[in-house]
């Protein structure tokens, strides 16, 4: 397991990389506050966190230590800069989780 450093929940191990997809607005629905509220239990316990935006979930800010990632065709449909794709990412998680 790799040591991850400079986190503000402290110094820790991962154990799993826990993903999680968002579709939904962050203006609508209160799905990212959850996802943000998840990620951060998820973390304490020693978990990476990655989370996928598409959809409308492209407009959502989450906070570090959650690696965000952007569906490159949603953001772009929606005028917005994203880098990668969903495949990719669902190979990088151990468990993954849609909101």
């Amino acid at each position: 397991m790799d040591p991850v450093e400079g986190s503000p929940h402290g110094s820790y191990e991962v154990m799993a990389t826990l993903g999680f997809i968002l579709t939904r607005s962050p203006f609508t629905e209160p799905n990212a506050e959850t996802l943000s509220r998840l990620a951060a239990a998820a973390i304490d316990q020693g978990h990476r966190v990655r989370a996928f935006l598409e959809l409308d979930g492209v407009f959502a800010r989450l906070d570090p230590p959650i690696e965000t990632v952007v569906c490159r065709r949603c953001a772009r449909a929606r005028g917005l800069e994203g880098a990668a794709d969903l495949a990719s990412f669902l190979a990088s998680c151990d468990r993954v989780v849609t909101l």
